[in-house]
């Protein structure tokens, strides 16, 4: 009886007689006697051969041969593929795939055209002399296929600036914040926060806030709150609020404050204030606030304010003051000081203040 095992020489492997591939080591079998007696036969008639085929004419026929050949694997379950490139007349070569009678969905068939290209690198190197014997061999192919697994996805959630921050420090020329930062400390020459700001130090020229801030350190020529900003110590030549700002020190030559400022020491040149500011020598509401700076515009209430410059002027009712108006035990020190309200207590010195509220 005969056997249909064979054994590897390389190992002690024991295969099928048809494997080509030892499973175990990789090595190449060795080829049936009948196939090598073939190939010898073929390389001793290579040459007449060919000579044969160009004066007949015949190389169309050895393409068929082919696509024969191709049919034939395909029936017996494989999926065979054959690519030609061929020089000569010093035209540019061109490939050729040839597949048996199949269809192939647009994805495969675009895979078909990057192997043709992948293929062209091949030929680029095949650099066989007449004296090189170029013996094609098998390889195993991994089982799980050249194309792997795909990895894992990789999700990138982009957390701007519109989501809470707490205890963060942020060093750079620009943030923007919309939403509600607590305990930030920001490094940079402009600042843009729209939420809540708690705690917040900041560090540069332009610093604009539209929620409310909180305990706020600004150090920069430019800062702008349009929220609540409560113990904020501003640094810099232009500062605008236009939410309520309690507890702020601010230095610089401008301040702009639309809302409540509270316990507010402004040092600069010009300070503007459109709400209701509370200690604060601004615009509103200005309890036990020292101003030092040549311009001062308050449009509201101003109480105990001692602001050092020669012009005062006051649009609401003054009392004690030694100026125009009805002027009780105040004591102002500058060359023209008009009041046109009540002042209490007010001690202004500076060059020039002006005063649209109650002082």
């Amino acid at each position: 009886m005969v056997s249909n095992k064979k054994k590897c020489p390389n190992c002690p492997q024991v295969m099928p007689c048809a494997t080509k591939v030892c499973k175990a080591c990789g090595a190449e079998q060795p080829k049936k006697a009948r196939l090598m007696k073939r190939l010898q036969a073929l390389d001793m008639k290579k040459e007449e051969w060919l000579g044969n085929l160009k004066k007949t004419h015949n190389e169309a026929a050895m393409r068929d041969e082919a696509i024969i050949l191709l049919e034939k694997l395909h029936a017996m379950g494989y999926k065979p593929l054959l690519l030609l490139q061929k020089e000569g007349n010093g035209k540019k070569p061109k490939i050729t795939s040839l597949t048996p009678r199949c269809e192939l969905d647009p994805l495969a068939t675009q895979h078909l055209s990057k192997i043709t290209a992948f293929y062209e690198l091949v030929c680029a190197g095949w650099k066989a002399s007449e004296d090189t014997v170029l013996t094609l061999t098998l390889t195993p192919c991994d089982e799980q296929g050249t194309s792997g697994e795909a990895g894992p996805e990789i999700l990138v959630q982009e957390a701007g600036p519109e989501a809470l921050m707490e205890e963060a420090e942020l060093e750079g020329p620009a943030v923007e914040t919309e939403g509600l930062v607590e305990e930030v400390e920001l490094e940079g020459p402009a600042v843009e926060t729209e939420g809540l700001v708690e705690e917040a130090e900041l560090e540069g020229p332009a610093v604009e806030t539209e929620g409310l801030v909180e305990e706020v350190g600004l150090e920069g020529p430019a800062v702008e709150t349009e929220g609540l900003v409560e113990e904020a110590e501003l640094e810099g030549p232009a500062v605008e609020t236009e939410g309520l700002v309690e507890e702020a020190g601010l230095e610089g030559p401008a301040v702009e404050t639309e809302g409540l400022v509270e316990e507010a020491e402004l040092e600069g040149p010009a300070v503007e204030t459109e709400g209701l500011v509370e200690v604060v020598g601004l615009e509103g509401l200005v309890e036990e606030a020292g101003l030092e700076g040549p311009t001062v515009e308050t449009e509201g209430l101003v109480e105990k304010a001692g602001l050092e410059g020669p012009t005062v002027v006051n649009e609401g009712l003054m009392e004690e003051a030694g100026l125009e108006g009805l002027v009780e035990e105040a004591g102002l020190i500058g060359p023209i000081v008009v009041n046109e309200g009540l002042v209490e207590e007010a001690g202004l010195e500076g060059p020039a203040v002006e005063m649209a509220g109650l002082l």
